[in-house]
């Protein structure tokens, strides 16, 4: 009791001097007085509230509370007994601590769902790559005739390169040619896929075609009319393919259609002055009916297009 009355006493008066040793600052007579005085109310001022709060605490303890803020808490909520409040507290503890837990199981399935749509959306949009990649596979792939053509030239190629002597390097050009007339009765190539790799006109202005179907093999046009007198591979000015060709670049994919030229040691008429260019560079002469656009031309190629022109 004496000690409550101590901390009561010790309260008001660090108040009351804080408050005139402010007050004195105003006046420079006592001013130097009055710091000493109000530093030395402050700590007292402090310490009676500290004290207070201490006691208020151990009130509240005596009492049965846990503190002086949870007694203050159950005189709000209209609560006096001491048993009655620790019930309800812990329930409500309870409920906080359950509302917690159904708050972070819906949060946790909120995460699981989003990251399940992250998957499923990763998921789809990786198989619409896959599905492009496959549709850009297949717009490329040649038709089986080309295949088998190209399988023919390769092994020609490679045949001549391991020959030993002229002999063998020669067999491959009639091994090639029935190579080829096996897999293409007929000299009509539709849908065929390449890579236009010469776009130009002759003297009078016709349109001058060669495009690679592999590495080192091509089909084309003949290069004047002089020589295109009988074949007509020239492609006229005033021709809608003629037009179409207006729109292509070199080194662009495109799909094509035509005839090959029947006859000769090759099957189909090639064009090469010697033994070894038919062979490891063959160029079939080709009359092209349709030329298509498939892949235009990426800024890398188109530059080294430029480059070549």
């Amino acid at each position: 009791m004496l000690f409550s009355l101590f901390i009561a006493l010790l309260f008001a008066a660090s108040a009351i001097a804080l408050v005139g040793s402010l007050v004195a600052l105003f006046f420079r007579k006592w001013r130097w007085r009055a710091k000493r005085v109000a530093l030395a109310s402050t700590a007292a001022f402090v310490l009676s509230v500290v004290l207070i709060s201490r006691a208020s605490d151990e009130e509240a303890r005596a009492k049965g509370f846990l503190s002086s803020a949870d007694f203050q808490a159950a005189k709000r909520a209209g609560v006096t007994d001491v048993v009655a409040w620790t019930a309800q507290r812990q329930k409500d503890e309870v409920e906080k601590a359950a509302a917690k837990a159904v708050a972070a199981k819906i949060r946790s399935e909120e995460m699981a769902a989003a990251a399940a749509a992250q998957a499923a959306a990763a998921k789809t949009r990786t198989d619409e790559i896959a599905s492009a990649a496959e549709a850009q596979a297949a717009l490329l792939r040649p038709p089986p005739q080309e295949r088998q053509f190209i399988e023919a030239v390769r092994n020609a190629q490679s045949q001549y390169k391991s020959g030993s002597n002229d002999l063998q390097k020669g067999a491959a050009r009639p091994t090639r040619a029935r190579s080829i007339c096996s897999a293409m009765p007929e000299p009509r190539a539709t849908d065929w896929i390449g890579t236009i790799d010469d776009l130009s006109t002759n003297g009078d202005g016709d349109g001058v075609l060669s495009i690679k179907i592999a590495e080192r093999a091509h089909v084309t046009t003949n290069t004047n009319a002089f020589s295109d007198y009988r074949t007509d591979t020239l492609i006229k000015a005033n021709s809608s393919l003629y037009r179409d060709l207006l729109k292509l670049k070199i080194g662009e994919t495109v799909r094509f259609s035509g005839s090959f030229f029947a006859g000769g040691t090759d099957c189909f008429q090639e064009q090469s002055v010697t033994l070894a260019g038919s062979i490891t560079e063959p160029e079939f002469l080709f009359r092209f009916s349709r030329v298509e656009l498939i892949v235009p031309l990426t800024p890398e190629r188109r530059t080294l297009g430029q480059n070549r022109t």
